[in-house]
């Protein structure tokens, strides 16, 4: 809906008497260099500015000539001319309230010749006392009007602007009578500049409109133009109210437009602008000026001061829609506001694009004061993009636009007398402009009658309606939903529009994914994620009746669906994630966790080892070689055959197969595979069978013997032998086998750009460790397919070569990455390739062995043993044989169940030095011996006739030693004594012998007991 209110224009007096006839248009120059003057000299009799400068008036009074501006003549004021009188009565310049010569064109002066003859005459026309015009005429009698033309062109500057110090144009009228001078009179004009003409003709030159802002919308502009809401110059207080009805659509840009005339501002107030405080729905929005401008007549005592204007205010997160919406004026001088205009731009779903295209400006216009019959108008260029458009629609607004006040041109189209408004209002008027737009375009807005004020213009341009495709929906794996995981959708969405677009992912008619997406002018393709976890069962298998799933691609503009397309695939495991992601096949697991004294040996063979599936009943012959190290023995030996492409339709490729000239086709103890899963090769089979070949491997060379039984269609790696052999007084390893087969690929279908990996824990005992080596197997092994990790360990690029045929293995030490538990992966990082095998030897530091035994204190007789217990890392050791050595006796005893090896001691009472042995390890220990006799000094007469000695025997293991025959010697005499059941023994010395002791001497007796022996005293006393 469009409203339009307009107010009061003031104008200076005109004489409406006047009236011109045949008057020609007069040349305007539109660009003119404001800081020079352009005087023009016209000889006497040119006419050609003028056709006809004679018009016919009565002299009029009624304009209001300025006082300091008088007319003047020469001393007489007229002259007789054959009794006849003729004067210059009047001079008269365009602007009829006072003398004011038009700087930036030429000028027109009205003369009025007084004459009461009928005669040949010439007049002309001098501007500071040059002649810049002149005119043959017949006169009559009475008075008559005459046009002439100062074509000089002033320059537009700071001294044409009122109140400024004008310059000043001396204008003089003479006439000539048959060049005899008749008479004259002048006037002298201010030259201030005509406001009225248009901007290119005021100081400081500027256009009109201001194209500089530009958006656009898809949706729809609407105006909203207030009537009836003039308010006359005034300092109070405007309100303006009005519903916004948009249909539910989205403001994007919304503006208010306060068009004012008659401001009385004064300049002196730094500022040219009308003291207003506005406010929006009672939020002050003076701050909120986006867009001012100003125009003023420059003319008059009165009128010429007052200005006419534009404010546009940003107020988009202000207006309401579907609500009242006010806007409040306050004037702090006297101003008069004709009715607001507000432009919104608001969203909705499903509609054109368009582009708004702003002019910011106005101009003051008026087709009086214009007696040379310039066109006056506001010109404007306006460049816009003429891509996709298939409307254009042009909205012009005025202030105090009669009928017949106005007509506008686009790209020289003429839409005339396009207002019907009258002082107060202000009008819009709309124009479709489709079929004459170009991408630069020249507009005008002419002024034909009275006062007009030409305000802002926007340009709508409607674009061709949105066009969207989706052209292509595609998965991963052509035709192929993936089960256990996420899937990766790629669409291609055609669009004629760069915009934000919302993309709607269903799977079987459920939104899974909703997103929006910035779309180009073009071919779209963009990845779309189902998050949805199918899962992985039989029915995933390719050549199974899969399941499947629809997906559907719908493109919106916000709710509005303006494109939908779907395909249904079947939904099948990849093959290529890892096993993770596959159904279950039937394998057969085999792995070795085993202890070596020696190490492991391995035998890969080359390229040429290859045997393609196209070969289906051919053998092949193959040997490997194997050094084994001196005092070794082998003890397991493992033969792998690795595969690919096999399409053995009863399930694994079947050999016969011969190790040694031994069959060992039945020997099989491990056999691993794995597909793809789709496409046509998805379902052949990569995989690995594992023969026992421990009892026949030998030393040096070993043979084998492959044949394809009949049906077995299949392609053959190079096979590999790996053996595990002792050593004698080699150290311990510890080696763990793992086997499997899976094929992987990083960069095959797989957009999601999971990882890629195979990752699994070996947990081993590092109590002792001494060493560790890892060794991982693959076929198919090229440059920058695989990374390999260990406990977060990274090993880039491990393969090497280019041939798909190989099969090669990585070896590295991990002595200090490895612990208890191990985590240990292969990491797929290009094409196919199929991880096979991993090995970990493990070596342990020799255990130590410790022997402990203690020194022994024994007596005489007690069979005491020597003891020496055998551990190895804290364990003891069972059956081992330990060497002991006890007087130079070597003695070999084995431990028990507790470790301990012993030796009866049967020695002499004395000191004694021990040592055992075992596994290069000695011990050494001290054993006394000591005597079990006890005996003591005596003390006998000479005159005695006997003397009874008792001995006895410690107690033994805690018992007494009865009936043990002791021996006494004393002077070469031996006795003989058993002891009782107390372990003693009284021997009697007789008389016989104590005769043959001297008084005072002291004797020695010895005791023995088998080796024991000691030595008492007997003193003889007197």
């Amino acid at each position: 809906m469009i409203f339009s209110l307009s107010c009061v224009v003031a104008q200076d007096s005109v004489n409406a008497n006047d009236t011109f006839q045949n008057i020609a248009d007069m040349p305007v120059t539109e660009e003119i260099d404001n800081s020079k003057d352009y005087p023009i000299s016209l000889s006497e009799n040119d006419d050609s500015s003028l056709n006809s400068n004679f018009v016919t008036d009565d002299i009029g009074s009624s304009d209001e000539q300025n006082s300091e501006n008088t007319l003047s003549s020469d001393l007489s004021n007229e002259k007789q001319t054959q009794d006849s009188t003729v004067s210059v009565s009047r001079i008269r310049t365009e602007y009829s309230a006072d003398y004011i010569c038009f700087p930036g064109t030429f000028n027109v002066l009205t003369v009025t010749i007084n004459s009461d003859v009928e005669d040949n005459f010439t007049i002309k026309l001098l501007a500071d006392n040059q002649v810049v015009d002149s005119l043959d005429v017949q006169l009559t009698a009475g008075n008559q009007n005459f046009k002439l033309n100062d074509p000089t062109i002033r320059p537009i500057d700071e001294t044409t602007v009122r109140g400024a110090d004008n310059k000043k144009v001396n204008y003089t009228v003479q006439i000539y009578q048959m060049d005899n001078f008749i008479t004259q009179n002048s006037i002298i004009a201010d030259v201030m500049y005509n406001g009225y003409l248009g901007k290119d003709y005021a100081y400081p030159k500027s256009e009109s409109w201001d194209w500089s802002y530009s958006t656009s919308v898809k949706g729809d502009v609407v105006f909203y133009n207030f009537k009836n809401t003039y308010s006359g110059a005034s300092t109070g207080s405007r309100s303006e109210s009005f519903n916004l009805r948009l249909s539910g659509g989205k403001i994007t840009e919304s503006y208010v437009y306060i068009l004012y005339n008659w401001d009385h501002t004064p300049d002196d107030l730094n500022n040219r602008f009308p003291l207003l405080d506005v406010s929006f729905n009672n939020v002050d929005i003076s701050d909120r000026l986006l867009w001012s401008s100003l125009d003023l007549a420059n003319m008059g005592s009165t009128w010429g001061a007052l200005k006419y204007g534009l404010l546009g205010y940003n107020v988009t997160d202000l207006v309401r829609p579907d609500k009242q919406n006010t806007i409040v004026v306050n004037r702090g001088c006297s101003t008069a506001l004709y009715s607001s205009s507000v432009v919104t731009l608001y969203e909705k779903p499903g509609a054109s694009y368009k582009n708004v295209y702003f002019g910011n400006g106005m101009d003051l216009l008026y087709n009086d004061y214009n007696d040379g019959n310039r066109p006056i108008k506001a010109g404007t260029k306006l460049d816009i993009s003429m891509d996709k458009v298939t409307e254009a629609m042009w909205h012009v607004f005025a202030g105090s636009a009669h009928q017949r006040d106005a007509n506008l041109v686009f790209n020289n189209h003429t839409f005339e007398n396009v207002y019907d408004g009258n002082a107060e209002t202000m009008d819009m008027f709309e124009a479709n402009v489709t079929s004459i737009i170009k991408e630069s375009n020249n507009i005008s807005f002419i002024a034909t009658t009275t006062t007009v004020v030409a305000f802002h213009q926007i340009l709508v341009t409607t674009l061709e309606d949105t066009d969207v495709t989706v052209s292509k929906i595609t998965t991963e794996y052509q035709n192929t939903a993936y089960a256990g995981t996420n899937n990766v959708i790629t669409v291609s969405i055609n669009t004629n529009y760069e915009d934000n677009y919302i993309v709607k992912l269903l799977a079987d008619g459920k939104v899974i994914s909703t997103q929006t997406i910035k779309l180009n002018d073009a071919l779209n393709e963009i990845n779309l994620i189902d998050p949805t976890i199918r899962s992985i069962d039989e029915s995933t298998v390719g050549g199974a009746i899969n399941n499947n799933v629809t997906y559907t691609v719908e493109v919106y503009d916000e709710n509005v669906l303006l494109a939908k397309s779907n395909i249904t695939v079947p939904i099948r495991y990849n093959g290529y994630l890892n096993k993770n992601f596959a159904y279950p096949t039937d394998d057969l697991e085999f792995n070795l966790n085993t202890t070596v004294t020696g190490n492991v040996l391995i035998d890969v063979l080359g390229t040429d080892a290859y045997l393609g599936s196209d070969e289906l009943s051919a053998n092949k012959s193959y040997e490997f070689t194997l050094s084994l190290p001196k005092n070794s023995v082998f003890v397991n030996g493992l033969l792998y055959i690795s595969y690919n492409y096999d399409k053995t339709p009863t399930g694994y490729p079947v050999f016969n197969m011969t190790f040694n000239n031994v069959d060992i086709s039945n020997r099989i103890v491990g056999k691993y595979r794995d597909k793809t899963n789709l496409g046509s090769y998805g379902l052949s089979w990569y995989g690995v069978i594992i023969y026992n070949v421990s009892d026949l491997i030998k030393d040096g060379s070993n043979s084998l013997d492959l044949i394809k039984v009949n049906g077995t269609s299949v392609a053959v790696y190079p096979p590999a032998l790996i053996a595990l052999y002792n050593e004698t007084g080699g150290s311990l390893k510890n080696v763990y086998i793992t086997n499997g087969a899976d094929i992987l690929s990083k960069t095959s279908y797989n957009k999601a750009d999971r990882l890629v990996n195979i990752t699994q824990n070996i947990n081993v005992n590092i109590d002792k460790l001494k060493s560790a080596k890892w060794y991982v197997f693959a076929a198919n092994a090229k440059d920058n397919l695989a990374d390999l990790t260990f406990n977060g360990n990274v090993y880039s690029n491990v393969w090497s070569g280019g041939d798909a045929h190989s099969l090669q293995y990585f070896s590295s030490d991990v002595t200090s990455l490895i612990k208890d538990s191990n985590t240990v992966g292969f990491v797929s990082t290009g094409g196919g390739v199929l991880a096979l095998q991993q090995i970990l030897v493990v070596e342990k530091a020799k255990p130590k062995v410790v022997l402990t035994a203690n020194d022994v204190v024994m007596l005489y007789t007690s069979g005491s043993y020597y003891s020496v217990k055998v551990t190895q890392d804290g364990n003891a050791l069972v059956g081992k044989s330990v060497t002991f050595t006890v007087n130079g006796k070597v003695i070999v005893a084995n431990t028990d169940k507790n470790g301990v090896a012993q030796v009866k001691l049967t020695l002499n009472p004395g000191k004694y030095t021990v040592s055992a042995s075992y596994d290069d390890v000695k011990v050494t220990n001290n054993v006394k011996v000591n005597s079990i006799i006890k005996a003591s000094n005596k003390k006998v007469k000479k005159s005695a006739k006997k003397l009874k000695i008792k001995v006895s025997l410690k107690k033994v293991d805690g018992k007494y030693l009865k009936g043990k025959t002791l021996k006494l010697k004393i002077k070469g005499k031996t006795l003989k004594a058993k002891t009782n059941k107390k372990g003693v023994a009284t021997f009697t010395i007789k008389k016989n012998i104590l005769k043959k002791l001297k008084a005072g001497k002291k004797y020695t007796y010895k005791v023995t007991y088998g080796k024991d022996v000691v030595n008492k005293k007997i003193t003889v006393k007197k």
